[in-house]
């Protein structure tokens, strides 16, 4: 049996009342968003067992940063809860056209489970509420709130 362990480089989660932030920076947009979808993971456990893969081949996603970033972590939600899948090895891809951003994203999708969740929740969604993602001089920063 393989295990995956998200990697937690670059990933905080700050208290929100009863929810969560799961903030995270790196020096492009698609490392970026592979910081998220580690972060996303780590929230949830932090080990999973994996079972054999396919080729995944995510839909395009359109618009401003924030609302992709969101709609990037609530596809991997709903493929973690309802399809017991994660991606791993993933190759994301962020072009900008005139502030309308295209992600697009590939890789293995894995049959997993979550196998250690010391310090786990359970994540109900992802919210656009207070979303953001931003330029910085280093690079980029998310702050995504995860209701819990």
């Amino acid at each position: 049996m393989n295990k995956y362990s998200p990697d937690d480089t670059g990933i905080h989660f700050p208290e929100h009342t009863a929810d969560v932030w799961i903030q995270a920076s790196a020096p492009d947009l698609s490392g970026l968003f592979k910081r998220m979808l580690n972060g996303l993971y780590l929230l949830i456990s932090d080990e999973y067992s994996l079972k054999g893969y396919r080729h995944y081949e995510g839909e395009k996603m359109e618009g401003a940063l924030d609302v992709i970033m969101v709609d990037f972590l609530s596809e991997l939600l709903y493929l973690l809860d309802g399809e017991d899948s994660i991606i791993l090895e993933p190759d994301i891809d962020v072009n900008n056209e005139k502030e309308n951003y295209i992600l697009s994203i590939t890789g293995k999708r894995y049959i997993c489970e979550p196998i250690s969740s010391e310090g786990g929740v359970e994540v109900k969604a992802i919210t656009h509420h207070g979303s953001e993602v931003k330029k910085t001089g280093d690079g980029y920063i998310s702050r995504i709130l995860v209701d819990i």
